[in-house]
């Protein structure tokens, strides 16, 4: 069902078991019998907008009940009373929302003041690229950063280099969802990088003595390294999401890599502009929900190059 929500198609008996059958998972949830008898139980609505009222409703009515004893009956929050003491209620809840200027100023100003009085040092997470860092003052939480570039201009490489640093010099947690290189590929991209043996011989299996104790040296520093890869194919924004929160409350996770955009494609029935416009906004809030900066490559393509 998911799946077909995803693809902004409607979901009823006809489509999840045709879609159920064309995977060769119509027995495995039970058979057609069993999807009857799910939607048997459902409580159907004409149309979407009755939907959104009685949820709307329901929620006016537990909003009535905590108005305390004086309170109309939440069963008719339609009435002219209950709908006064519920517009009340509800400017009361938004107004909590906003902060006054005054009371968030003097948190600010003592931030400047200490800016000023210490040494320079970037205040956010540090890539290992000096000049970079010097730029960006680090990654914050909540930053949504692209990393964009033309096909074989190092966006992978350059994204796997910061990956390693953070875990390693910081002792961070990293995740990096790889939409295109394997688990495996990645690795050696690591490992080359890190014992400086070119990466065409550590594919070709020609090494010398030398570039395989450095190999050696490197692959023993990635092992303490909390880098978790996960290589998946075709993963929906939501998908990922998921998976982050997972890894957050199981390992932690203070940075996160998406490689890239464009893979997050196949799903959507969107034109592919508008597409990417709402994944990167949907990454953005990710990024916001988990407090962590996210880092996502975008492949340019060779119209957008010149």
């Amino acid at each position: 069902m998911l799946d077909l929500h995803s693809r902004n198609e409607q979901v009823n008996i006809a489509s999840v078991s045709s879609l159920a059958r064309d995977k060769g998972l119509i027995e495995t949830i039970g058979g057609v019998t069993y999807l009857g008898r799910i939607v048997d139980g459902v409580i159907s609505f004409s149309t979407p907008a009755d939907y959104a009222r009685i949820v709307k409703e329901r929620a006016s009515g537990r909003k009535m009940i905590l108005l305390g004893p004086e309170r109309p009956d939440p069963d008719n929050v339609n009435d002219a009373t209950s709908h006064g003491h519920l517009k009340e209620s509800e400017q009361t809840d938004r107004t909590r929302c906003f902060k006054k200027i005054g009371q968030i100023l003097p948190s600010n100003i003592q931030e400047i003041e200490n800016a000023c009085t210490r040494v320079y040092r970037p205040t956010g997470m540090l890539s290992g690229f000096h000049d970079l860092d010097r730029l960006t003052n680090g990654f914050e939480p909540c930053d949504f950063i692209v990393v964009a570039g033309g096909p074989g201009m190092g966006k992978t490489s350059i994204c796997l280099d910061i990956a390693r640093n953070v875990a390693l010099n910081d002792q961070k947690s990293v995740g990096f969802f790889s939409f295109e290189m394997s688990t495996e590929q990645l690795i050696k991209r690591m490992i080359s990088a890190l014992s400086e043996v070119e990466h065409s011989k550590i594919r070709a299996g020609m090494l010398k003595e030398g570039e395989w104790k450095r190999i050696g040296f490197a692959a023993t520093s990635l092992s303490t390294a909390s880098i978790y890869f996960d290589d998946s194919y075709g993963l929906t924004v939501s998908e990922v999401g998921d998976r982050a929160w997972d890894l957050k409350k199981e390992c932690g996770l203070d940075l996160l890599f998406i490689d890239y955009i464009q893979l997050m494609l196949e799903s959507l029935g969107e034109r592919k502009e508008q597409a990417i416009s709402n994944i990167s906004a949907s990454l953005k809030a990710l990024a916001k929900e988990l407090n962590i900066p996210i880092i996502a490559v975008f492949q340019l393509n060779r119209f957008a190059r010149r």
